[in-house]
């Protein structure tokens, strides 16, 4: 528990540096610059690791799992810090995670956030279409869509509107894999059990 905390701490620190919009200066920030290398250290021998995301992050509390996901997110769309991209393309989010990080993606701001949390979970479709939150992680998906959709009705500037339609079609393509892959599983299973 002692590692998990050190890993949020870590995280927290460079993603508040990352929001607040520090400038990234090597050699020249002090604190800020070793933030960023102890960040980078975290994802690459810990976080980004496949073995630390299955072993270790299923067994964190929801809080501090949440945590994690919101500041990988955050360095991900603050930074475009590709390495905590990829750590969080290799979590083993449930649903409960993807609500966690989609609650926290709002307006036009947060529609990067917003695609990105989408590609994560198709990425991951298959694994989460067996799971018994699938359907779940379906209705929080939809509901984004959802808001979105509203959102686009209201009007606003053009390049809103652009960036909001990239939005839901990423969450509609989404959607569909994930459903491909729980209608994949529904149908092998029928077809498994018809054959006994």
């Amino acid at each position: 528990e002692d590692m998990a905390g050190a890993v949020v701490r870590c995280l927290a620190l460079a993603a508040a540096s990352a929001s607040s919009g520090e400038k990234r200066s090597r050699g020249g920030g002090g604190g800020s610059a070793m933030a960023e290398e102890m960040c980078a250290a975290v994802l690459r021998s810990v976080v980004g690791r496949p073995s630390w995301a299955e072993a270790v992050f299923p067994t964190l509390d929801g809080a501090a799992r949440s945590e994690i996901a919101r500041n990988l997110l955050v360095l991900r769309e603050s930074r475009n810090d590709e390495s905590a991209g990829t750590a969080l393309r290799g979590l083993p989010l449930n649903a409960t995670d993807v609500a966690s990080l989609l609650s926290q993606t709002r307006g036009v701001d947060g529609l990067l956030s917003t695609t990105f949390v989408a590609d994560c979970v198709r990425g991951r479709s298959a694994a989460l279409a067996g799971r018994a939150d699938g359907l779940e992680m379906s209705s929080l998906l939809f509901g984004k869509l959802s808001a979105l959709s509203s959102d686009s009705a209201d009007g606003g500037p053009e390049a809103d509107r652009g960036a909001s339609e990239y939005a839901r079609s990423c969450l509609l393509r989404t959607l569909l894999a994930l459903h491909d892959d729980m209608g994949e599983r529904t149908s092998f299973s029928s077809d498994a059990s018809s054959q006994s």
